[in-house]
């Protein structure tokens, strides 16, 4: 035998008798498994929902201010919101008004009965607001035009949005 034959019938033996310590792999042991557990766990209440909490105010359900593109569809259901230092992106009469940081990313707000018209008509654009929200489907573009007061034109510009907030209570900052 050649010595490249020899080499290669020890190396078959010893992967035969289970020498591989080339391709030995190791796992970590069971208090090593507790010790990233642990360290997911810090990692996920010092530093992830603290990012979110900056935003939201204690509520039944609570949420940010602006709304989704208008290419992405979202299953709306009706849940109460606070939202905090939500910016007045631009109004539309005495109970209807938009919010968000820009014209791409906004949603629309409509004042229920309760909220008083002077309360919405003393808003100005750009100004910050906490608001009690629940979040609605769009009502039909008849029933926008009779009860919200708007035009065809306004009414086609919503009908793209996926729902709407309707507003319970409104403070302003």
């Amino acid at each position: 035998m050649n010595s490249t034959e020899e080499n290669q019938e020890n190396n078959s033996t010893s992967v035969k008798n289970g020498n591989l310590d080339n391709e030995k792999k190791s796992s970590p042991s069971p208090l090593g498994w507790l010790f990233i557990a642990v360290g997911l766990a810090l990692f996920i209440s010092y530093v992830v929902i603290p990012l979110f909490n900056n935003f939201i105010s204690p509520g039944p359900q609570t949420g940010v201010g602006g709304g989704p593109p208008n290419s992405q569809e979202q299953q709306v259901n009706e849940r109460g919101l606070t939202l905090s230092d939500v910016p007045i992106q631009s109004i539309i009469n005495d109970r209807v008004f938009w919010v968000g940081p820009d014209d791409q990313n906004r949603v629309l707000v409509v004042a229920e009965d309760t909220i008083s018209a002077e309360k919405i008509s003393n808003l100005e654009i750009g100004q910050t607001v906490n608001l009690d929200v629940v979040v609605k489907e769009l009502p039909s573009k008849e029933n926008m035009i009779e009860n919200w007061g708007l035009t065809d034109s306004q009414v086609s510009s919503i009908q793209s949005q996926p729902g709407y907030l309707s507003l319970r209570d409104i403070s302003i900052m």
